[in-house]
Order: structure tokens, then sequence, then C-alpha cells
């Protein structure tokens, strides 16, 4: 075995690569993965849930942000319609294939830097861990993350080699990179500033000033054929301005207010990520001497953006995705620079132990989800199951304030337009009100309406009294949901 991966060591990466995403992904998608039979997608994941559901019904011939609605971009909805016609073996090798394409290059990346087998395990288990708690299966990270870390490489590699073709290859990348984002979630696209940044100001310190304009100009230009299908499609499709509105006016509204500031779960992370790169700098500040140029850049140009970035959107992990890698790496070049993992320090043994168990626990983390919130919600499958017709499910219910994975496992079409799949997910602008909503209930469309226990005094707003009836649990199972049916 040692003899094959010393002479075939690319062939030996590209398997081992794709062997560690086969596991990530059976782990942690049900949508990809034989472990979980029992549902099409994860209950207690929003944002995937809806991500399907808009693929699918916009395959349908439902126009988006008009007919169905989400304030992501349409690269997600693209992806997501093949993934709802693919079956999971279709979906497990695109996943696979996506996380391979990252975890290669970021094995490249650390190769490239001369750092020790070692040392690049110990990165290669960070970046994987972060990936599995960061991400949201199946979601932006399958696009973003893989063409962010084939940029990645090659910074580096132009870094390393001080070849101006790399640099023109990572800022085309960055490009496209950021062009996928914008079309997704637009702070996914922070991964490919930060390098252009970092690009940037090291042309400026070589006096490259011609040749940073002509990469910046390549990189803008690659952006803007990345998300030329986007807006083709939106132009004649009718939805441009809606588009636009959803993916990038209407996010503006998010900032200071993705979370409820109250939670404590939010400020804990704050907390966690202002000691993490507080405690960057301040190393990075007394031992700046110790540090290249491009590493004391690469370092302060990723503690400021991921600092300004938390503090802005109020969210921590999920936010964090498409710098996954970013973040890995400055871990790398940290322990590198101390030499915390030479066998001699104290600190090899813990360092290394603690990313081994800190590698368990991502693969556990979404199985525990899967195992917790599968018995939780079975109630509420059952529930509906037992109350609602196949066709009127289909047809004639309305979920309210409810995840939307209950759409995937009972068989729910109906969409209200602005609300979509997610309350909190509503145009969060004026146009919005409780009494179009009201309107659309009270008709004839909607027989069925379901919200969770705690939003009844809402619901009840929107239909009336006098218009629906409480339909009993009776299927002997707890349930988090009311269900109620159109009695007019």
């Amino acid at each position: 075995m040692k003899a094959f991966i010393n002479k075939h060591q690319m062939l030996s990466i590209c398997i081992a690569s794709f062997l560690l995403s086969a596991i990530v992904v059976l782990l942690s998608c049900s949508l990809a993965s034989f472990i979980y039979p029992h549902i099409g997608m994860q209950p207690y994941y929003n944002d995937p849930s809806t991500f399907v559901i808009m693929g699918k019904e916009m395959m349908t011939g439902k126009t988006p942000y008009i007919e169905i609605f989400d304030h992501k971009g349409l690269y997600i909805f693209y992806v997501t319609a093949l993934y709802a016609y693919l079956g999971k073996f279709g979906v497990f090798l695109v996943m696979s294939l996506m996380m391979t394409i990252s975890l290669i290059f970021l094995i490249l990346t650390l190769r490239e830097l001369k750092y020790s087998w070692r040392l690049t395990l110990v990165g290669l288990l960070f970046f994987v861990s972060l990936y599995v708690f960061f991400a949201q299966f199946p979601g932006d990270a399958d696009l973003v993350v893989s063409s962010g870390m084939v940029m990645f490489y090659f910074y580096v590699k132009g870094y390393k080699n001080e070849k101006d073709i790399f640099y023109l290859l990572a800022c085309l990348l960055a490009g496209v990179s950021a062009g996928i984002a914008l079309n997704i979630r637009p702070s996914d696209a922070m991964l490919g500033y930060a390098f252009m940044i970092f690009y940037i100001v090291k042309r400026i310190k070589e006096k490259k000033i011609a040749i940073m304009f002509r990469d910046a100009g390549l990189c803008i230009a690659a952006l803007f054929i990345t998300c030329a299908p986007a807006y083709i499609h939106a132009y004649v499709g009718g939805f441009l301005n809606e588009m636009v509105d959803a993916v990038f006016l209407s996010n503006f509204k998010y900032l200071g207010s993705a979370s409820d500031k109250s939670i404590t779960l939010v400020w804990l992370s704050r907390l966690i990520v202002t000691a993490i790169f507080t405690s960057l700098f301040l190393l990075w500040f007394f031992k700046r001497k110790e540090y290249k140029f491009e590493e004391s850049l690469f370092l302060l140009v990723m503690i400021t953006i991921l600092f300004m970035i938390q503090f802005t959107i109020a969210l921590f992990a999920h936010y964090l995705i498409s710098v996954s890698g970013f973040i890995a790496l400055a871990l790398v070049i940290t322990v590198n620079k101390y030499h915390l993992l030479d066998e001699e320090k104290k600190t090899s043994k813990p360092i290394t132990y603690a990313m081994i168990c800190m590698f368990g626990l991502a693969l556990l983390f979404n199985p525990m989800l899967y195992l917790t919130h599968y018995q939780v919600d079975k109630g509420d499958i059952a529930y509906m199951k037992a109350s609602i017709s196949e066709e009127d499910r289909k047809d004639k219910t309305l979920l309210f304030s409810v995840y939307p994975g209950l759409y995937l496992n009972t068989g729910v079409d109906i969409i209200y337009p602005d609300f979509n799949a997610q309350t909190y997910h509503m145009k969060l602008s004026d146009s919005f009100t409780m009494d179009r909503l009201a309107d659309f209930v009270r008709s004839d469309n909607v027989k069925f309406f379901v919200t969770r226990k705690n939003g009844i005094e809402m619901a009840q707003a929107l239909f009336g009294h006098e218009n629906y009836v409480e339909i009993p649990n009776n299927t002997n199972l707890p349930t988090t949901i009311i269900i109620y049916q159109h009695v007019i």
C-alpha cells in the first residue's frame, strides 16, 4: 500500500478524497443517502428543504420570485431541481464529486506550501469538520466551496512559483466563484473578495499595476459571464426586477437581523468569533517579524472580513461555509509557524487528538440531528396523513410556520407566492401584508391549514374563528402541529 501511494500520489489523493467525501455525504445528507430511507430531505433543515421545493416548483412551470419566492439566487434552484429528479444515487454522486474537488485542491494547496503530511492531515480533518458543521446539505456549499477551493490553490501556486499565469487563472476563478455565489447567496462570495484584496495589495507592493488591472478586468469579465445565464433566464422569463429585489435589495434587510439578537447562541457565537480572531490578531501583532508579507496579509484580510461578516449578518456557522478553507489554512499557517506539531513539542499529541475528536463529532453531527428530529417529526407526519387525504395534501393544504421538510415528507404542494415554505423567508418588505395572506387562506384554494402550536394566535388571526375547525390528533403520537379544516 505504501509503495503504491508513493508511486501514485495524485491518484491516491483523488481516491482518498472521494472516499472521505462519500462517507461525509452518506452521513450528512438524507437526500443522497440510503442510510436514511424514511425521508426525502432533512425535516430539521429549513433552507435545503426549501431549495428542493423551489427547484421542483420551478420545473413545473411556476415563475421564480413571483409565483414562488425565496431570497436565494437562481443557481441553487437549478441544482436542486436536478437533484429532485436524479434520485438518491445521482445526488450522492454529484455531491460527493463536488466535495472531492474541494478536498483534492485543499491537499494540493497544503502540499504546494511544503507542509508535512501530518500537518496536511490535520488541516484536512479541520476543513472537513468545518464543512460538515457549517454546511446545510444539499445547499450552496456544493457549488461555492468547490469553485473557491480551486481558486484558492492557484493563488497559492502563483505565490509559491512567482508565475503570473497562476495568478491570472486564480483571478479568473475568483470571478467564477463570486459569480456563482452572487446567484446563490451574495455573502458566500466573500472568499473571492478576500483573495482579490490579497492579490491587489500584493501587486501594488510589487509595482505590477498593469498586470493587476489586467487580471482584475478578467476577474470581472468572468464574474459577468458566470452570472449571465441567471439574468438571461430572468429577463426572458419576465422576473428580472423581482429577482434583483429578492436576491440583492431585500437581502439588505438581513443585515444585523438574520437571527434574533436575543438568542444566546448568536451572542455566544459572536463571543467565540471575537476571541478566536482577537487571539490571532494579537499573536500576529507580537510575532509579526516572524511572518512573511504574504502570511501577514492573508491573516489580516481573513480576520477583518470574517469579523465584519459575523457582526453584520449576525449568524455564525452557516454563513462561514464559503471560507472554511480560508480558516483551515489560517490554522495550518499558525501551527506550522510555531512548530506546534513537531514531535518534541508537548502540543503535538493534544492538537492531533483534538482534531481527530472534532472530526468524529462532525461525522456524528447530522446523524444525531436526524435521529432526534425524525422522532419528533414522525408524529407530525402521521397526524397529517391520518387527517388529510393524499389528494387534498397535494392541492388544498397550506403549511404555515412549520419546517418545510413536511412539504417533502407529506406531499404538500400548495405554496403562497410571498410566503414560500418558510415564514421567515417572506419578502421582508412592506408589500407583504397579513391581509393578503388572510385573503388567500380564506379562499377556496385552502381547505386545510397547518401551523405549529406556537403559531396558533397568528393562524387564527389569518383565517378567523368562524372559518376553520381544529382536527383532533388521534394518532397517539406527540405532535408539534395543529391542523384546521375549512368548514365554510
